[in-house]
C-alpha cells in the first residue's frame, strides 16, 4: 500500500508548490483549436473563403464555420465553399447541390455541382477573386475514394493556380496509419479517385497535400500545374499537438465534449468509417454494390449503419458463406449467422483492427463468392445486409436478407475506378477462378509497392 500513497504524496506536494503534474495523454489539439488559441493570427486582415463541412468541428464539439463566425475575424469572412453532401451534412451520397445558397448571410457555394459544362468541381476564377486565403477544414476517413480529399486536392490546385493562399486546419485520420490495398493506377483516376495512392493511405489532409506539392503528379480532370506555380505555392497546415498517428478514433486522447460526428449520411459511426475500409472495393462488378442512405430511410430492409448489396449465390444458405470466410481465417475479422425475427443475415465482427487487411478479406470474400455460385445458382437478385460490430444491440438493426432490389442507377464502370487496379479489373471481367495462388501472388504485389509507399510517404509526414 505504500507505492501508491507516496505517488499521491508527490502528486499533492507538485500541485502545493507549483511543479507541472506530467500528464501521460495529454488532450489532443486539433489545427482549429491551435488557430483559435492563436487568435486568428494567420487570418488577420485577409478576405477569406472557407472549405469546410458541418462534421469538421473544435474540441468542444462545435463547427469550424460558427468557431470563425463568432470570431474576431467574423467580418472578413466572405464565402463558404462545400464538399460532397453540403454545408450541412444533408445531402445523399452522389446528390448534386446546383443552387447557390447563404449561412447567416454569408454565401455558400457547393464545389459538388455537375449541372454545368464542365462540372463544377473546382472554385472557380470568380469565386477565388473576393478573397485573400482559403481556410481549409474537412473530415476525412483515410480512404482513397471518400471524396472529401479529392476536393480538398481540386481546391488547392486551383488556389495555387491564381495565386491565393491556403491554411489547412489539420485533424487525424480515424483509421490511424495504416496503408492497405492497391495503388490508385494513373489512368483510373477521378472524384473518388484524386491520388495515385494505396486505398487506405494513412495519411492526415494536411500530410496529402504536402504530398501533393512535392511529389505533384497531375489529375487527368485538371490542367497540370507548372513547377514555377508549385514552387510559389503559399499552402501552410496548421499542425495538431498531441496526435499520436498511430492510433485509431476511438483510442486518441481526445477533449470530453468531443463525439463522433458523421462526415457523410452513410458513416453515422466510427464503425461505419472501419467498415468503409474495405466497403467501396467490394463493388466488384455485378455481385457487390452500394446502398445509399436513401434507401435505408425508405426502410427497404437496409439497416444502419452500413450495409453491402451481396451475391444472390449464399442467400439460401448463409450459413454456407460463413463457413468458408471464416475457413479463410483471416487476421483481424469474423463471420457470424444472426436471426433477426425470421430473416437471417451475415455479422460481420473486426475483432482486431491492427491485424485486419481488408485487401485481403475482400479477395476471400469474391472467392466464396465464385464458390457459392456454383453450388446455389439462383435466378434473382437478393441482398444480404452487413453490420459491423459495435456494442449497440444487434436487433436494433434489423439485420435481414432482402430479396427485393432497390432502384439505385449503377454504372457497370464505376466500380473500376474504385478499386484502380487494372489486374484486379482485368481477373474480374474474365471470370477466371480467384485460385489461392492468385491471392498469394496479388497479396505479395500489394505488400511491396505498400513498402515502396510507405518510404516514400516518410517525407511527407508531419507527425
Amino acid at each position: 500500500m505504500r507505492k501508491p500513497l507516496v505517488y499521491l504524496s508527490f502528486i499533492l506536494g507538485a500541485a502545493f508548490i507549483g511543479l507541472p503534474i506530467l500528464n501521460a495523454h495529454p488532450t489532443l489539439q486539433l489545427g482549429i483549436d491551435i488557430l483559435e488559441q492563436s487568435d486568428f493570427s494567420l487570418l488577420k486582415g485577409k478576405k477569406i473563403g472557407i472549405l469546410t463541412h458541418n462534421a469538421a468541428r473544435n474540441s468542444h464539439n462545435i463547427p469550424v464555420y460558427e468557431v470563425l463566425y463568432r470570431s474576431p475575424i467574423k467580418d472578413q469572412i466572405v464565402c463558404f465553399l462545400t464538399p460532397e453532401h453540403g454545408l450541412l451534412g444533408q445531402y445523399a451520397a452522389g446528390e448534386h447541390i446546383s443552387e447557390q445558397q447563404q449561412w447567416n448571410g454569408i454565401p455558400v457555394f457547393s464545389l459538388y455541382d455537375n449541372q454545368g459544362q464542365p462540372p463544377l468541381l473546382s472554385p472557380t476564377k470568380k469565386q477565388l477573386s473576393n478573397i485573400d486565403v482559403l481556410v481549409i477544414d474537412l473530415v476525412d476517413i483515410g480512404a482513397r475514394c471518400y471524396t472529401y480529399i479529392t476536393c480538398m486536392r481540386f481546391a488547392l490546385e486551383q488556389c495555387i493556380r491564381y495565386g491565393k493562399q491556403v491554411v489547412i486546419l489539420d485533424r487525424p485520420n480515424p483509421l490511424g496509419r495504416k496503408v492497405s490495398g492497391p495503388i490508385m493506377d494513373q489512368n483510373l483516376q477521378s472524384y473518388v479517385g484524386g491520388y495515385c495512392i494505396p486505398f487506405l493511405h494513412g495519411m492526415t489532409m494536411g500530410e496529402l497535400a504536402t504530398m501533393l506539392i512535392h511529389a505533384y503528379q497531375p489529375h487527368p480532370w485538371l490542367q497540370p500545374l507548372t513547377q514555377e506555380q508549385l514552387a510559389a505555392a503559399d499552402v501552410k497546415v496548421v499542425k495538431m499537438e498531441h496526435y499520436q498517428p498511430d492510433t485509431v478514433w476511438n483510442q486518441q486522447a481526445w477533449n470530453k465534449p468531443m463525439q463522433w460526428t458523421p462526415p457523410s449520411p452513410n458513416i453515422p459511426t466510427f464503425e461505419s468509417a472501419l467498415a468503409y475500409s474495405c466497403f467501396p472495393i467490394l463493388q466488384i462488378g455485378k455481385y457487390l454494390r452500394t446502398i445509399s442512405s436513401a434507401q435505408r430511410e425508405h426502410k427497404d430492409g437496409i439497416p444502419q449503419p452500413f450495409a453491402f448489396l451481396y451475391s444472390p449465390h449464399a442467400c439460401h444458405n448463409p450459413y454456407a458463406l460463413c463457413e468458408t470466410l471464416n475457413a479463410a481465417q483471416v487476421p483481424g475479422i469474423t463471420c457470424e449467422v444472426v436471426r433477426n425475427g425470421i430473416t437471417k443475415g451475415i455479422h460481420l465482427k473486426i475483432t482486431d483492427w491492427e491485424q485486419f487487411n481488408p485487401g485481403l478479406f475482400v479477395l476471400k470474400l469474391y472467392q466464396a463468392d465464385q464458390q457459392l455460385k456454383a453450388i446455389y445458382p439462383i435466378p434473382f437478385i437478393s441482398y444480404l445486409s452487413l453490420k459491423f460490430w459495435t456494442s449497440t444491440p444487434l436487433a436494433h438493426y434489423n439485420i435481414c436478407w432482402v430479396t427485393k432490389r432497390p432502384s439505385v442507377r449503377y454504372d457497370q464502370a464505376f466500380w473500376k475506378i474504385h478499386i484502380g487496379d487494372p489486374d484486379i479489373i482485368k481477373l474480374v471481367e474474365s471470370g477466371l477462378p480467384l485460385t489461392e495462388e492468385y491471392i498469394r501472388v496479388q497479396i505479395n504485389s500489394w505488400e511491396k509497392t505498400i513498402a515502396k509507399f510507405k518510404q516514400q510517404r516518410k517525407a511527407w509526414l508531419l507527425y
